[in-house]
């Protein structure tokens, strides 16, 4: 009803209006990945790759990248070592969106300090030491310990393994030396 004055009112047509507040009306997740850095220089990433990650029937969705500062940059990005992060905007054709992180760790490999050859003397014992900081060690040998010892020519196979599960491989060849040996000495 309308007011006109205090005493008297005109009745008004009503109209209902329904308003539906969803929360997370779009149900997207973060998403988390690891990568190893196998080509020893940054990494081209697209992002697109990880769209069926964030959300399921991801073909129905529009999909925006930012940087952390909220900058909008394009789906493929070189990645730096260490952790990199998108905010990434998700939206359908109603204009419904949501924002969510996309992380991906981009992680060194290991780095090995050994020679690819070793020269030794006959029936010479030398060390193999792969160094510390690797969570495992796998020698052609079939020993699994950070350091081996040898005693005879060959190639010797490394693989190491570091806590973010990165892998390096490692070849060493030990050369016996032809150095003569002298069985007498006879002067006259």
């Amino acid at each position: 009803t309308k007011l006109i004055d205090a005493n008297t009112t005109i009745p008004t047509k009503k109209s209902e209006v329904l308003v539906r507040l969803t929360k997370d009306a779009l149900k997207a997740n973060d998403y988390s990945d690891s990568k190893c850095n196998i080509e020893l220089q940054s990494l081209n990433v697209n992002l697109d790759d990880y769209r069926e990650k964030l959300i399921s029937n991801f073909n129905s969705y529009n999909f925006e990248y930012f940087d952390n500062g909220f900058n909008k940059i394009n789906s493929i990005n070189a990645l730096n070592i260490g952790i990199n992060q998108f905010n990434v905007k998700i939206s359908n054709s109603s204009g419904c969106f949501t924002y969510v992180q996309l992380t991906i760790h981009f992680f060194e490999l290991p780095k090995i300090n050994l020679p690819s050859e070793i020269k030794i003397c006959k029936d010479e014992v030398v060390e193999l030491d792969a160094g510390v900081g690797f969570s495992s060690y796998e020698w052609n040998t079939g020993e699994n310990s950070q350091k081996i010892f040898v005693n005879k020519s060959g190639r010797y196979d490394l693989k190491v393994t570091n806590s973010n599960g990165c892998v390096a491989l490692h070849q060493i060849n030990i050369v016996e030396n032809n150095v003569g040996e002298i069985f007498a000495i006879k002067i006259e």
